[in-house]
C-alpha cells in the first residue's frame, strides 16, 4: 500500500518538482493502493519507454557508489556533531604534495641514494606501469618514487595481499611521516602495541567512521579487497569512494592473487583511468599479456636491478631430514635461522624439538588467536633486526608477512612460488656472498621425517634497501 496523502511523501514529491522543473501542479487522484495486477501492469509500461534506453553500466555504479557514500557521510557524520558540506568540501581538497612524498623516500634512504630502477619508476610516463624486481631489491621505495611524480594531489592507496603485509608497509614507511592511515578489518589489534586507534569492528557505523579515515588522510595502506572490493559492491570501498575516487594506486604482491582476485584486479584496471603501479616478484607472461589486453594502451615493465638479482645469494643443501648439526653450528655463531614447514603441526614438532635442543626458538603460525599472532610476529621481526642468535619457526605466513633477512633458511619443498617467496627472507639485506652449508645427517625433527631444503648465506650485514 503506498500512502500518497502523508505529510512527508507530499514534501518529497513537491522537492522533486521543484528541482526538476516540472510545472506547478502536482498529479490530482492519484491511487491509495496497489494491486499487483496494477504493479505488473505499470512495470510493463516503463519497461516499454526504456526499451531502447543504452545504459551505461560504469557510470551507473559510480552513481551507486556516490550515492551509498553520500548516504553514509549523512547518516554517520551528523552523529559526531560535524557539519556535512564544508567538511566533505575540506577532505576531498586534502591530497599529497612532492614534498610529503620526497620526505617518505629521504626517510628510508638514510642519505643513501636511490638505485637506478627506483629512479625509472619516478620517471615512468604511462598510466600503468610494472615493476618486477626481486624480493629485498627496494620495490616498496621505488613504488614512494614513483607515487612522487604520479601521486602529487590525489591520494594515495598502497594494496596488500595479507593483514601482515600492509601493517608492516605501514609502520615501515608512512607511520608518523606523512598523514596515512591502516585500513583493514585487524587494524585495532596490529596497532594497539603502538596505542594508535582504529576501528575495524564490523559494525555498520563503525566501519563507516573507519572508512572516513581514507577520506581524510593522504596514504591509505590497507589490503586489496579494500579497493577491488569495489568490484563486488562491498560496504568499506563503497564508503571509501570518495577517496578512491581521486587517487592512485600501487598494488604489491600480484603474483599470489588467486584467480578471482586478478580478474577483478584487470576490470578495475580496464575501468580505472587512473595511475597504477603493479608490483611482483615474477609476473608470468600470461599474466603481463592479459593486464596489457584490460589496459588497451602502452604500459611500462621495469625491471630490478640486475646486478643484485644475478648475485650468488644461496648455496642449497637438499635432504631428507634436517640438519640439526649444521643449525646448530649457525646458532651458536649468532646466526639469523628461519625454519618454515607446510603445516602447523609440522611446525610444532620442530619447535619443540628445537627447545630441547636448547636453540630458544620463536614459533609463528597462523592458528594462533590473532591478537596473539600479531605479538608472535612482532617478537619475530624484532628479534631478526637485534644483534645476537635467533630461530623463528613459521609456516606459510612467513612467505609474504616477513620483513626479514635470514642467514639460515631451513624449508619444506613447496612449490615454485612459495619457495621463491621463503628464499626472499635469506640474504634479503644482501651482504655481498654466499656460504656453503655444512654438509651433514641429522636426526629427523618429529615423529614424521620430512624432506627439508637449506639455503645459507653469510651473516648480515647493514645494506641500502
Amino acid at each position: 500500500m503506498l500512502y500518497t496523502h502523508h505529510r512527508h511523501f507530499i514534501g518529497l514529491l513537491r522537492y522533486g518538482q521543484k528541482s526538476c522543473k516540472l510545472g506547478a501542479n502536482l498529479p490530482q487522484n492519484l491511487p491509495t493502493t496497489w494491486t499487483i495486477a496494477d504493479l505488473k501492469q505499470r512495470r510493463q509500461r516503463l519497461l516499454q519507454e526504456f526499451a531502447t534506453w543504452e545504459a551505461d553500466p560504469i557510470l551507473t555504479a559510480v552513481v551507486k557508489a556516490l550515492l551509498v557514500a553520500g548516504d553514509t557521510s549523512g547518516s554517520a557524520l551528523p552523529a559526531n556533531g560535524l557539519a556535512i558540506k564544508p567538511w566533505i568540501q575540506t577532505q576531498i581538497r586534502y591530497t599529497l604534495t612532492e614534498l610529503e612524498l620526497q620526505h617518505v623516500v629521504d626517510e628510508r634512504l638514510k642519505g643513501d641514494t636511490l638505485r637506478p630502477f627506483q629512479v625509472q619508476l619516478g620517471d615512468a610516463t604511462s598510466r600503468v606501469t610494472l615493476a618486477r624486481a626481486g624480493c629485498g631489491t627496494g620495490k616498496t621505495l621505488g613504488a614512494y618514487n614513483w607515487a612522487k611524480h604520479h601521486a602529487v594531489e590525489r591520494k594515495l592507496f598502497f594494496c596488500y595481499p595479507t593483514t601482515g603485509t600492509s601493517t608492516e608497509g605501514f609502520l615501515d614507511y608512512v607511520h608518523d611521516k606523512v598523514d596515512s592511515t591502516l585500513l583493514h578489518t585487524r587494524a585495532a589489534v596490529d596497532l594497539e602495541h603502538l596505542d594508535l586507534q582504529s576501528t575495524g569492528d564490523d559494525d555498520d557505523l563503525e566501519t563507516k567512521l573507519e572508512s572516513f579515515k581514507a577520506w581524510s588522510t593522504k596514504v591509505s595502506v590497507c589490503t586489496v579487497d579494500t579497493v577491488l572490493g569495489l568490484l563486488q559492491c562491498n560496504r568499506r570501498p563503497m564508503y571509501c569512494f570518495p577517496a578512491i575516487a581521486q587517487a592512485a594506486f600501487v598494488f604489491d604482491e600480484v603474483h599470489c592473487y588467486d584467480d578471482k582476485l586478478f580478474g577483478a584486479l584487470l576490470r578495475f584496471l580496464q575501468v580505472v583511468k587512473a595511475p597504477i603501479l603493479l608490483m611482483s616478484a615474477s609476473f608470468l607472461p600470461w599474466q603481463v599479456k592479459a593486464v596489457e589486453a584490460a589496459v588497451g594502451e602502452a604500459i611500462q615493465i621495469i625491471q630490478g636491478p640486475k646486478e643484485l638479482e644475478i648475485q650468488p645469494r644461496y648455496r642449497f643443501h637438499y635432504a631428507d631430514a634436517p640438519d640439526w648439526d649444521r643449525v646448530k653450528a649457525e646458532f651458536q655463531q649468532g646466526g639469523k635461522i628461519l625454519w618454515v614447514c607446510n603445516q602447523v603441526n609440522t611446525a610444532i614438532a620442530v619447535y619443540q624439538d628445537a627447545q630441547q635442543r636448547g636453540l630458544k626458538p620463536l614459533l609463528y603460525h597462523s592458528r594462533y588467536k590473532y591478537g596473539d599472532r600479531v605479538n608472535h610476529h612482532r617478537e619475530v621481526v624484532d628479534r631478526f633486526k637485534q644483534e645476537g642468535a635467533v630461530m623463528a619457526i613459521a609456516t606459510q605466513v612467513a612467505e609474504m608477512s616477513l620483513d626479514l633477512s635470514a642467514t639460515l633458511l631451513v624449508s619444506q619443498i613447496a612449490d615454485s612460488a612459495g619457495l621463491i617467496q621463503r628464499l626472499g627472507r635469506l640474504n634479503r639485506r644482501y651482504c655481498g656472498s654466499a656460504r656453503c652449508p655444512a654438509r651433514s645427517s641429522g636426526p629427523a625433527p618429529s615423529r614424521r621425517r620430512t624432506r627439508s631444503r637449506a639455503g645459507s648465506a653469510c651473516p648480515p650485514v647493514r645494506a641500502r634497501r
